[in-house]
């Protein structure tokens, strides 16, 4: 549990629980948002004016170009999430620009705008294209809204079905070596501890959670057995009748035991330093 703690504070990891709900647990991935542009695509300056008022309140930047070579040097430029365009265009229609941005930048989210009804356009916006909606001219306020809405919605999905699985993969990789660190610390210290213990001229014992003894230096081979048996008694029931730390289990027949206490995690829980050397 320590060590697990231990890698979920260094990560920054954040675990919080409610009463009568599950944990929870939340982790700070590296942002992968980028700033939200919208690009409107129309050879009318009134109707891209009238977009912008629609659209002003909106949490997204609304770009604006009269002509496809001004469109697709805008997204050479800035990333574009969403492009409306408008099918009828002096240069080149709009399923073709559309064909075009598809082809430059397959992850943008398309939608097609005209005031006629063309059903070729709309079978070729379709095909060619692979336009997200078509909407009409005068277009619905709170239609274009939302419809515009559902089209940011659909990148952010796409884009995260691209890149979550290797930010995943590298933020597991950082767990990983978290482990590694932590778990070489521990290791460390484990055998800076024992060369420690081993150096002593008195007796001492390291026992796990379940009172086994894990760790003996050489001075504690002189130990009676009533000793080790009272130091496993002592780990197995921590919480005594009569209230006494479990440490004390050893004081009738060890009056001066040192007894160490270590974290949660580690494979020592305790540590028992026999001050006074059994008589053979």
């Amino acid at each position: 549990m320590a060590l697990s703690n231990n890698i979920m504070a260094a990560l920054k990891w954040r675990v919080r629980s409610e009463k009568g709900r599950p944990l929870l647990s939340t982790y700070p991935f590296p942002a992968m948002h980028q700033p939200r542009n919208l690009l409107c695509i129309d050879d009318e300056a009134e109707v891209l004016r009238a977009l912008q008022r629609v659209l002003r309140k909106e949490p997204y930047r609304v770009l604006t170009a009269q002509d496809a070579a001004t469109a697709l040097a805008i997204m050479a430029r800035d990333p574009v999430q969403v492009v409306l365009c408008d099918q009828r265009m002096p240069d080149e229609p709009g399923t073709r620009l559309l064909a075009r941005i598809k082809q430059h930048h397959p992850e943008t989210i398309r939608i097609m705008l005209s005031g006629y009804a063309e059903p070729p356009a709309l079978v070729e916006a379709i095909n060619e294209a692979e336009v997200f909606r078509f909407l009409p001219k005068p277009w619905d306020d709170d239609d274009l809204r939302a419809t515009l809405r559902a089209a940011f919605s659909r990148w952010e999905t796409r884009r995260a079905k691209l890149y979550l699985p290797g930010i995943f993969k590298t933020e597991l990789e950082k767990v990983r070596q978290e482990c590694h660190t932590l778990s070489a610390r521990c290791a460390s210290y484990e055998e800076a501890l024992k060369a420690l213990l081993d150096l002593l001229p008195v007796p001492a014992l390291g026992l796990d959670a379940s009172g086994e003894v894990v760790l003996a230096n050489p001075a504690a081979s002189t130990l009676p057995e009533a000793w080790l048996h009272a130091a496993r008694t002592g780990v197995e029931n921590p919480a005594p009748a009569e209230g006494r730390d479990p440490h004390e289990a050893l004081a009738p027949s060890c009056p001066r035991l040192e007894a160490i206490s270590l974290p949660e995690g580690s494979p020592l829980r305790h540590v028992f330093l026999f001050i006074t050397s059994p008589t053979p």
